[in-house]
This record gives C-alpha cells, structure tokens and sequence, in this order.
C-alpha cells in the first residue's frame, strides 16, 4: 500500500472519530464531560488538518514549511 493509501486510511479514521467525539458529547450527562470530549473534538480536527495538509506537501525542506506557515497555511 501507498503511503498515500495510508494517509488517506488515516483521514477517513479521524473523520469517523470526529463523529463518535460528537455523538459523545451530545449525550454527555455534565457540561465538563461534554467541554472535555469538545476539547477532544478540536484536537483531532487538527490532527486531521495536519494528515490533509501532509499531502499536499511538495517539498519538505524547513524554509518551505516555515514560509507556509508564515502565510497562515500550515504546512
């Protein structure tokens, strides 16, 4: 398998943990249990931003990456 096969299998498994995250907080019995799994569910939409932006990465030199994230893209 590619690695771009498994960054994508990676993608799609935050995706799914994002909607777990979120059904879990919609039914959680306290507002600190739910700002927790909230707190959670940022995390990992950042985790999948970081896997999406991993691909279109064409050049990983540090002064690339410095200046994308200079620009606000993160990369």
């Amino acid at each position: 398998m590619s690695w771009h096969n498994l960054v994508n299998q990676i993608i799609r498994i935050e995706e799914q943990e994002i909607e777990l995250y979120q059904r879990i907080a919609a039914g959680a019995p306290s507002q600190c249990l739910r700002e927790m799994v909230c707190n959670r569910i940022e995390w990992e939409k950042e985790s999948l931003n970081f896997w999406r932006n991993f691909l279109g990465y064409k050049d990983c030199s540090v002064s690339k990456v410095q200046e994308a994230e200079a620009k606000g893209d993160k990369k």
